[in-house]
C-alpha cells in the first residue's frame, strides 16, 4: 500500500472509540471519514458478537458472489473464538481505493473493479490480546456503500 493513498490521522485524533450498540448496517452514502469509522465500528461490533449473519445480509452484492453466507458466519465465528469481543477499538487508518477492472487474462480471484474505502481499527480483546480488524466498503451501482470484507490480524 502506498502511502499516498493512505490517510493518516494525528496522535489527537486516535482517540479510544466508544462500542456503539449492534445492529445491521444497511447501505450509506457518504464522503466524510467519520461516517466510515462509525458504520465500520457498528459493523465489527455486530461481527464479534455473533451477527456475522445480519451483516451479510446487508453486504454488497459483490461480497455475497465470493463469500456465501454459510461460509461467512462460520469464519466470523471462527475468527472471533480465540480473542473474544474487543473490549475496544481505536482506528488508526482509512484508505480509498479504486481498482480498475481485472486484466482479461489475469488468474486467481480478482477483486471487482470500483470503488473501495478500507477502515483500520487497533482493537483489543476481552482476553488481553490485541490486534488489527480492518472493514472493507464497497461503493454499490447504486450509490451506497456496503459492507465487502472483514480481516482480523
Amino acid at each position: 500500500m502506498r502511502a499516498s493513498t493512505l490517510l493518516r490521522f494525528g496522535p489527537a485524533a486516535l482517540l479510544a472509540a466508544m462500542l456503539v450498540p449492534a445492529q445491521a448496517q444497511p447501505g450509506f452514502q457518504a464522503n466524510d471519514p467519520n461516517t466510515f469509522v462509525n458504520a465500520a465500528q457498528a459493523a465489527l461490533n455486530d461481527m464479534s458478537q455473533g451477527k456475522a449473519e445480519d451483516i451479510w445480509k446487508e453486504a454488497s452484492a459483490e461480497m455475497k458472489k465470493i463469500d456465501k453466507r454459510a461460509a461467512f458466519v462460520k469464519n466470523s465465528a471462527e475468527r472471533y473464538k480465540d480473542v473474544g469481543p474487543a473490549q475496544q477499538r481505536v482506528w488508526v487508518a482509512i484508505n480509498r481505493l479504486v481498482m480498475p477492472q481485472p486484466a482479461k487474462d489475469a488468474k486467481g480471484l480478482q477483486p471487482p473493479a470500483g470503488q473501495y474505502v478500507n477502515v483500520t481499527f487497533l482493537s483489543q480483546f476481552a482476553n488481553n490480546r490485541s490486534g488489527f480488524e480492518r472493514v472493507t466498503y464497497f461503493l454499490d451501482p447504486d450509490g451506497q456503500w456496503r459492507v465487502m470484507g472483514f480481516a482480523l490480524r
